[in-house]
């Protein structure tokens, strides 16, 4: 496969890694044959493997150039290396064409660093030094200077130093290069008394080299240059004194803070001594003006954790420069332990730019919580421990930032959610603003409730209706996955939507939402002269969609049917289901509605299809502080129009003494069978997990709680339909979470 001209290169990467003798006998074997790009390929293979009885062959490619692989055989024979191949590839460096003499010099370097490899300094000194001597490409001549400095333990010192003053930048470049592969004190020595000598730009590089070097000399060296008048050598000495600088250098550092901003700052707070913060903190009790922010951006940097109590109080300071700064540091400092101390000292600024840069120190400390689910306790402590309107809105102004760096968080909206109809005006703003950048759709029916409120300010509702506008074009448009009724939402701020502007905000919204029920709302706008335009165009975009849509459509596959039977809930999200995302959510593959922060009205979570005869089993665990601490499961019911949030239908109840018996919600509104109260006591197992079952076979219904039933109805009524949707329920006025889980459906015929 060697001259094949797809195959010969992959033939002579196997050739090359195989250790049988054999191998090489074939490569050997085939110069004779290949050419071109083959035969060079066949000799780097034979350079590669040293073949070492391939000398002569290869030398005799060198002796023929116009077979086009001399200069390729000369490579070879310097991986080869050994005397026969150096008695081909010497006489070359002075007698060859320019091409083959520039081979035949990396020739001489390949076989002599195999010497220097191999501890054969004398060797390949003698070759370096022939190739430095030898008309070829500077490139070359440098690596060989270099091996030189390498190889030659008596004279490297001579060679380094001469190279150091040459004039040549790219002689001492290999200097500098060669000096970090040169162990021990003799070179150091040789450096630091030579060091004055050199020009102050070589200076200056050689200082860097031997900060990386190290010792107790070099560093006294070092310390007594970072006041030299020399600004390059000056910053070099400053820069290395970062590195390798003790506790004596602190000073030296902080010393030339006001001449060398810069590079002094950036030493400070590289530099590894354990005393440097001591004596950072020191120097700024007396220093001024900008030495004194200085220093504070350097403790910053240095996470100094004992700077903490002194940062706190220039925070606190009247001079407004110097508490800026310490909040910055403050932020880079702080671990979430100092949490309330930063939220106490948010709380009292009152400089607006001081304000931001302490949000942004509690914001920055709190995402340093590994745990993303935790990093707004600390804020809603403070929120909940406050009763003062302002303290409450300066701290709704981290906590947006902190909840969108976890993606949500339904306990911080528990929270906030009530803080909209605060007595203070203040307080109201803050929190429609804060609500309204929340990373996930769980406010939108609070903010469309706001801007639905007739006693609202113009000004209040226009950035509530924005705020729920923009949770709801996720939902909308796919983005997110969300119980959200969409429909319902958009019914909802088409209410609230009174201005030109807001209903412009609709209306682009709308025009996100590529379904049926968007174009009726903006066919709707038409004859509203005032957004006439926007809504035609809204829906000229709705109907360029619909037919995209119907186009690919008509080209995909039919869909999959979804099984009659089965899990109601995929233990990830709300998909198939339709509530308030402010209520319901999933956590730890459970279904979660309510809070102990407390349930305003009731609120159901229902699936998006009805179902007629069935059996349907799942768990449940309600718990509570206060109020009527209760739920259910809802079936064969229907929402209605108002309230919104209600439901219609019958209810396997829950908790409040009612576990097991058979309710009708909103219709007839009473118990239509009730389990007996020794059999609730019994077996009921309060903030536990209990299993329900609910079993619907055409006018009967029978409930079982935890194995047992407890209601058996027939229903009398033939206006009572008996199909519909099934919902979760958590109870309003109270203070209680319910959970449910494993919600399987059996359809019956």
């Amino acid at each position: 496969l060697l001259a094949d001209e797809h195959l010969g290169q992959y033939a002579r990467d196997g050739l090359e890694q195989m250790p049988d003798a054999r191998a090489g006998e074939a490569l050997r074997a085939a110069l004779g044959s290949l050419q071109g790009r083959a035969l060079i390929g066949a000799v780097n293979s034979l350079g590669v493997r040293r073949e070492a009885a391939a000398v002569e062959a290869l030398g005799r490619l060198v002796a023929n150039p116009s077979a086009g692989a001399a200069g390729p055989a000369l490579i070879a024979l310097g991986r080869i290396g050994g005397a026969a191949a150096l008695r081909i590839v010497e006489p070359m460096l002075a007698s060859a064409a320019p091409e083959l003499r520039a081979a035949a010099a990396e020739a001489c370097l390949l076989h002599a660093n195999h010497l220097l490899d191999a501890g054969e300094g004398g060797p390949a000194l003698v070759l370096f030094q022939k190739v430095r001597a030898a008309d070829v490409p500077t490139p070359l001549r440098l690596a060989a200077t270099r091996g030189a400095i390498l190889a030659d333990e008596r004279g490297r010192l001579a060679l380094l130093l001469e190279s150091l003053h040459s004039p040549d930048a790219d002689l001492r470049d290999v200097a500098l290069l060669s000096l970090r592969d040169l162990p021990g004190a003799v070179v150091t020595t040789a450096l630091l008394a030579e060091l004055d000598r050199l020009a102050p730009p070589v200076q200056a590089l050689v200082i860097e080299v031997l900060a990386e070097r190290g010792g107790p000399e070099v560093l006294h060296a070092i310390e007594r240059r970072a006041g030299t008048e020399n600004a390059e050598v000056r910053q070099a000495a400053l820069r290395a004194l970062g590195k390798i600088g003790g506790a004596s250098s602190v000073p030296i550092l902080i010393g030339a803070l006001s001449a060398e901003p810069p590079v002094a700052a950036a030493s400070l707070a590289r530099i590894a001594t354990p005393e440097a913060d001591a004596f950072i903190l020191q120097a700024l009790l007396t220093a001024k003006r900008p030495d004194d922010l200085r220093l504070i951006a350097v403790l910053g940097s240095r996470r100094a954790a004992s700077a903490l109590p002194e940062l706190i109080a220039f925070a606190q300071g009247a001079d407004a420069e110097k508490a800026n700064e310490s909040l910055r540091a403050l932020a880079l400092i702080a671990n979430p332990s100092d949490l309330p101390r930063l939220i106490a000292l948010s709380s009292a600024v009152r400089d607006e730019d001081a304000r931001v840069l302490a949000d942004r120190a509690i914001v920055t400390t709190a995402m340093k919580i590994i745990e993303p689910a935790r990093r707004a306790d600390a804020v809603l402590a403070a929120f909940r421990a406050t009763s003062e309107p302002a303290a409450k809105a300066a701290l709704l102004r981290p906590l947006a930032s902190v909840v969108r760096s976890m993606g949500g968080s339904h306990e911080a909206f528990f929270v906030v959610r009530s803080a909209p109809k605060d007595r203070d005006e203040g307080l109201r703003a803050a929190a429609v603003r804060c609500l309204s950048d929340w990373p996930d759709a769980a406010p939108t029916t609070a903010l469309l409730d706001i801007a639905n409120d007739k006693g609202v300010s113009p000004v209040r509702r226009e950035a509530a209706l924005s705020g729920a506008l923009r949770l709801i074009s996720p939902v909308a448009t796919g983005r997110e996955r969300s119980p959200l009724n969409v429909a319902q939402s958009f019914a909802g701020a088409v209410r609230a939507a009174q201005t030109h502007d807001e209903k412009l905000l609709v209306i682009a919204g709308l025009g996100e939402w590529k379904r049926p029920e968007a174009v009726a709302v903006l066919e709707s706008y038409l004859r509203d002269p005032d957004v006439r335009a926007e809504a035609a165009a809204a829906l000229a975009q709705q109907k360029s969609a619909a037919k995209t849509k119907g186009k690919a459509k008509a080209a995909a596959p039919a869909p999959k049917t979804t099984p009659a039977s089965g899990a109601l809930f995929n233990g990830t999200d709300l998909a198939g289901w339709d509530g308030d995302p402010g209520v319901w959510r999933v956590r730890a593959g459970v279904i979660v509605g309510g809070s102990l922060e407390g349930n305003p009205r009731n609120e159901f979570l229902a699936t998006t299809r009805r179902y007629r005869n069935f059996t349907l089993r799942l768990e449940y665990r309600l718990t509570g502080t206060e109020g009527f601490v209760n739920g259910g499961v809802q079936f064969r019911s229907v929402r209605i129009p108002q309230p919104p949030n209600e439901m219609s239908g019958y209810q396997a109840d829950i908790g409040a003494g009612h576990s097991g018996c058979l309710y009708d919600e909103s219709r007839r509104k009473k118990f239509l069978a009730r389990a007996t109260d020794e059999q609730i006591k019994r077996l009921e197992k309060s903030g536990e997990w209990n299993h329900y079952e609910i079993i619907c076979d055409g006018p009967r219904t029978e409930l079982r709680l935890n194995g047992e039933t407890t209601v058996t109805y027939e229903e009398s009524d033939p206006g009572v339909a008996l199909d519909g949707l099934i919902a979760l329920q958590i109870h309003g006025n109270c203070k209680a979470e319910i959970a449910y889980r494993n919600l399987v459906l059996e359809e019956r015929p």
